[in-house]
């Protein structure tokens, strides 16, 4: 597999972790919505 640049990747595995962390903020907060 060929790397891209080292800014680049590190900017946009920065962008995944945060949209991954406001994915599981939501679906944590829906489940309690709905279970409570």
């Amino acid at each position: 597999m060929m790397q891209p640049k080292k800014e680049g990747w590190s900017k946009y595995y920065t962008l995944v972790l945060i949209m991954n962390a406001v994915y599981i903020i939501l679906f944590f907060l829906l489940m309690n919505y709905y279970t409570a």
